[in-house]
């Protein structure tokens, strides 16, 4: 039997009674709700970590993760154990009809929007990876392992759902996926779930924005089928973003970062990753910085600016004790087909670059410098900021 509707019902009712008794510890239904929460102490007393939940949600009931993993824990006591879900679904309906002062909420008023208010979850310094359960996203967790290693981060995982689906299973989904991860890593990982109801592109956005997160992980299949005509979703999602996006097309080479591409040319987008680079090498010892410059430039106002940018940036590397090369690409003056001449020799681990925000539909249709080097042939991991 299916569970999940009843599940919804009886924590949606538990928030409203922790509500009102915590308003008016005197209610005249006070014995009642007590009752009920002892009845749904006992469905989950198979688990020590879910009465731990339940006392947690009791102090801050109105924190959507600990509702989330509340459901979880409620879905599978019932399920094993049917005899106690009849009499508590009696009980949720005769509780419900009692006509007291508990406003009546359906699952569709349930929280379904991540809040703007990053109290919810605190996301500092973690690194967020967009998870669906398809191959791709698999392999972005892959590569969030490799990154919480180096930034000692913790990683959340972030699974957008549509309206249509159904948000307790979605949870369990996920958190078996965090338990079965931090198996594999004896428990010596940080590893915490978001499971929140949107738009892919909006709700991401909105995640990372209102958080404090080092980066987020995301997989992108490139540009097929209808996507040719709309865009690389991945850039549509990064351009709205304050936060560095992380976009992979396979799994990790090596579980070290030792080489990253620099790419330098007159543009002042140039200058917007070199503290982001600054903030890399003093995690990652002994790493070098392949400066990416173009050998020919259009005039010589791109070329006097591209060589003022370069000899900051070797200043400032040197002034901060970081290995950098120089290298310049031949026969071309477009800084796009340098990088992707460069990133042919294999020999980097990460390619770092800016996008523009002020995209419009047409460079999502025509292509973007953005996107032929986030989907470069070589399927190197491109970090990307935005200018």
């Amino acid at each position: 039997m299916d569970y999940s509707a009843l599940t919804l019902k009886i924590v949606t009712l538990l928030k409203e009674i922790i509500s009102v008794l915590s308003e008016n510890p005197e209610h005249k239904y006070h014995d009642k709700y007590i009752d009920y929460k002892q009845d749904i102490t006992k469905i989950i007393a198979y688990n020590e970590s879910a009465y731990l939940d339940f006392l947690d949600f009791e102090n801050d009931h109105e924190d959507a993760r600990l509702e989330g993993r509340l459901e979880i824990w409620v879905l599978l006591g019932l399920e094993m154990n049917n005899e106690k879900a009849l009499l508590l679904e009696k009980k949720v309906d005769f509780l419900s009809q009692l006509g007291q002062n508990i406003e009546q909420l359906t699952i569709n008023n349930k929280i379904e929007n991540f809040q703007k208010d990053d109290s919810n979850y605190n996301l500092t310094n973690s690194i967020i990876v967009l998870y669906d359960f398809s191959a791709l996203s698999k392999l972005a967790l892959e590569h969030a392992l490799v990154f919480a290693k180096i930034f000692r981060s913790c990683i959340h995982i972030v699974h957008i759902i549509e309206q249509s689906q159904d948000r307790v299973s979605a949870e369990k989904q996920v958190i078996d996926l965090v338990l079965d991860t931090k198996k594999r890593f004896n428990q010596q990982i940080c590893i915490e779930s978001i499971v929140a109801y949107g738009h892919i592109f909006k709700s991401i956005t909105e995640i990372a924005n209102n958080s404090k997160a080092r980066m987020v992980i995301m997989a992108t299949h490139g540009v097929t089928g209808l996507q040719h005509f709309t865009g690389s979703w991945a850039l549509k999602v990064i351009v709205g973003s304050v936060i560095p996006f992380l976009v992979i097309q396979e799994k990790p080479i090596s579980e070290q970062i030792r080489n990253i591409l620099f790419p330098i040319d007159s543009r002042i987008e140039t200058m917007g990753k070199l503290n982001l680079a600054l903030d890399i090498a003093k995690y990652i010892k002994g790493i070098t910085f392949k400066l990416c410059m173009p050998e020919v430039f259009k005039n010589e106002i791109g070329r006097n600016v591209a060589e003022e940018y370069k000899i900051r940036i070797m200043e400032e590397f040197s002034k901060n004790n970081i290995s950098y090369e120089l290298e310049l690409e031949l026969n071309t003056d477009n800084i796009v087909d340098a990088i992707l001449n460069r990133s042919k020799k294999k020999d980097v681990d990460l390619i770092l670059i800016t996008a523009s925000k002020n995209l419009n539909m047409q460079d999502f249709v025509l292509g973007t410098n953005e996107q032929r080097i986030i989907e470069n042939s070589q399927k190197i991991p491109v970090l990307c900021i935005n200018a």
